[in-house]
């Protein structure tokens, strides 16, 4: 039984090291084939920033290096003053960190597992899963918010310090805020528990002060952090945490932002029937509010050089002017005009384009949120008929059929291929794991551990807020290892309750299959992957019910077979479009960026194609230009003043003729052109026999050649 705390059984000591060690080797391993994801030069240029700042004496809490954090930052930038600038140092540092999580992991499941087979498939489903694969050997925030969740995981099921709560929550604000306001509201919800379930005796007021004092310790350090993050020059400034808080003056407020059942960009080939752009909860409500009001829905339109339009099938790289307007509550055109985060996406026909409403969030929900329910109520009825709120029939059935609709998009949302599948975490851990972490919180509860209680809570919390807002599935790495240890705690009693282990089959079953029903690439290789496992997984199930001797050896096998295909839809995801294993295959280690970068002059404005600007930063020690990105920073706070703001001299304003090209150069004040020809650029020799322009040198890179034009003024 798993109902409270167990000692493992004795393992030798060299064994806790056994996937921490693994993980080292394969995260070294996955270095080799190295070229970075489309995020990681941001990461990789804030890294070098701080090495650069802290190399000529200064503290970097002015600097822009705050973005998802900035402590764990520190460590390979620390290394970088010793080795000079290194994609393969910086990421050693970060494969280090993913075997801290292998080691946490193990001391996790050892808390809560007896058998040390159980343990071995914890480890291997850790480990074989497809993000902890891909984020392992990659400078981004997944593998330290991983860290520091699992910091928090230990903490609370240990009943540690409230102190080292507390500092374990800062951390996870530090590497991913997003995480920290997910588990935040679970953690309070287990202190209230606890204090709820403590032995009677002690007054009220004595328990109230107790949870303050808990409360204090474990969310201070975080205030703290955020407290010297807005008001002083000791933290970086993180726009995310700004952001989150209402504190920017442009760009959409994420607390609004992101509760959009639409998850992913839908291909072509879609079908306009499974589609998955449903309007989020924002456009959903401001809807509902303008057929409450008697006026009719919101109509999104986008607007794009001042000319407001369809904007739908225009090509993403074209779409760096867009803006969104809707009309006012009157049905009048209103003024007001909304920056348009995401511009729509390459690729995407006319039919799969006809709602843009979950980009118009700002405009929508802030209307809604300035309006009290007596002003629409009275805008809509003056006399207002208390019996019914002003609510005709029709108005009722329709927000009936908004509400209708809202729930079957979401059901439509939890079904894509990206929010629970092999591409993130496939249903046959994550229906297991949920349905065991209710199981195991009325088991804990009711035996009076409620730290242990805490991890089902911090799992519902998080998959709440995950399933509402963009459903990303490397988003689920931090949780990955309560799934996976409510998946060993379902296997380790699959069988001993007949009606229990039946639903959990027939669930995971069905969502598997309703998973199917919205695939539209390789369909067929994925309903026989899911085939054989559903398969596997019945043959577990029954030789379970069964009694069957040798059990473990089925739980085993099926591990290993559901890690393996795991680890294939890794490295075949690695491998197709702009995989990093295909794109080391076609432009070689890191694309031969630094060879490139050491041509480039300091202190001159530099036009690139073919190579990330903030990569190219990585190599010349050039700062990060600005922490806001694409907000503002409310005027009032001090650190609107003081952090440092610099001028990016790095360009890849897109070439079109080759005049527009000549006077957008002029004009930014451009002295050097980077000019890569591939396969996909027919137009170099043009560039290069200009008369503007002098052929300083060209440099051949695989399956691609540079050429260095110097502007002439």
């Amino acid at each position: 039984m798993t109902n409270s705390v167990t000692v493992p059984q004795i393992q030798p000591r060299l064994a806790a090291w056994v996937f921490p060690a693994l993980a080292i080797g394969l995260g070294l391993l996955l270095c080799i084939p190295r070229y970075p994801t489309p995020d990681e030069p941001w990461y990789l240029q804030d890294i070098s920033t701080i090495c650069n700042t802290l190399a000529a004496g200064r503290w970097i809490g002015n600097e822009n290096v705050g973005w998802h954090g900035f402590m764990f930052k520190i460590p390979p930038a620390l290394a970088l003053l010793v080795t000079g600038p290194s994609l393969f140092v910086a990421t050693a540092v970060y494969v280090l960190y993913g075997a801290l999580v292998c080691w946490l992991m193990q001391r996790m499941l050892q808390r809560y597992v007896v058998a040390w087979p159980m343990l071995l498939c914890g480890m291997w489903l850790l480990i074989t899963s497809r993000h902890f694969l891909m984020s392992l050997a990659t400078v981004l925030c997944e593998m330290p918010a991983t860290l520091a969740a699992l910091l928090v995981f230990l903490a609370v099921a240990t009943r540690a310090n409230r102190w080292v709560l507390g500092v374990a929550l800062a951390l996870v604000l530090d590497a991913k805020e997003g995480v920290f306001f997910a588990f935040a509201p679970a953690v309070l919800a287990w202190m209230i528990l606890d204090e709820w379930q403590a032995p009677a005796g002690a007054a009220p007021w004595v328990r109230l002060r107790r949870l303050a004092a808990r409360m204090t310790a474990g969310f201070l350090p975080a205030g703290a952090l955020l407290v010297l993050m807005f008001c002083s020059g000791l933290v970086p400034l993180n726009m995310r945490d700004a952001n989150i808080l209402g504190l920017t003056t442009s760009g959409m407020h994420d607390m609004y932002f992101n509760f959009n059942p639409r998850h992913a960009a839908v291909n072509a080939q879609y079908s306009k029937e499974n589609r998955t752009d449903a309007p989020d909860i924002g456009a959903l409500v401001s809807n509902v509010l303008q057929r409450l009001r008697g006026a009719p829905p919101t109509q999104t339109n986008v607007v794009r050089n001042g000319v407001q339009g369809s904007g739908f099938g225009v090509q993403g790289r074209d779409a760096a002017e867009y803006r969104i307007s809707k009309p006012a509550f009157d049905g009048t055109p209103s003024s007001k005009e909304c920056p348009m985060m995401i511009p729509p996406t390459a690729g995407l026909q006319e039919e799969f384009c006809a709602d843009t409403s979950h980009l118009d969030i700002e405009c929508s929900i802030l209307d809604i949120h300035q309006l009290t329910p007596h002003d629409w109520l009275m805008r809509r009825h003056p006399r207002l008929h208390y019996a019914t709120l002003g609510l005709g029939a029709q108005g009722i059935v329709g927000v009936s059929a908004d509400m209708c609709n809202l729930g079957l998009d979401y059901l439509r949302k939890i079904l894509y291929f990206e929010t629970f599948s092999f591409l993130s975490v496939p249903f046959f851990i994550v229906a297991p794991a949920v349905a065991m972490s209710l199981i195991m919180f009325r088991r804990w509860v009711r035996a009076g551990d409620t730290a242990s209680a805490a991890l089902p809570l911090l799992l519902w919390s998080y998959l709440l807020v995950y399933c509402t807002r963009i459903s990303n599935g490397r988003y689920l790495l931090p949780v990955l290892p309560l799934l996976v240890l409510f998946m060993v705690l379902f296997l380790a009693e699959i069988g001993q309750r007949r009606g229990q282990t039946l639903a959990i089959f027939a669930l995971t079953a069905a969502l598997v299959m309703g998973g199917l029903w919205l695939e539209f690439r390789y369909v067929q290789v994925k309903i026989a992957l899911n085939a054989v496992l559903l398969v596997a997984y019945g043959g577990v199930t029954v030789a379970a019910l069964r009694r069957a001797p040798h059990l473990t050896r089925w739980l085993l096998a099926y591990c290993c077979l559901l890690g393996c295909v795991c680890v294939g839809v890794a490295v075949a995801s690695m491998n197709a479009n702009q995989g990093q294993l295909r794109s080391w295959r076609q432009y070689g280690y890191n694309g031969q960026t630094g060879q490139v970068a050491q041509y480039l002059p300091r202190h001159e404005r530099v036009w690139v194609s073919g190579f990330s600007g903030n990569l190219l930063a990585f190599y010349t020690g050039d700062p990060v230009p600005t922490a806001e990105h694409t907000w503002r920073l409310q005027a009032w706070l001090p650190k609107e003043h003081l952090q440092r703001r610099y001028t990016s001299r790095f360009y890849g304003y897109r070439y079109r003729l080759l005049d527009r090209f000549r006077s957008d150069t002029l004009t930014n004040k451009v002295g050097l052109i980077v000019w890569t020809e591939s396969a996909a650029q027919t137009n170099v020799p043009d560039v290069v026999r200009a008369e503007w322009l002098q052929l300083e040198r060209t440099l051949a890179l695989k399956n691609r050649t540079v050429y260095f034009l110097r502007v002439r003024q």
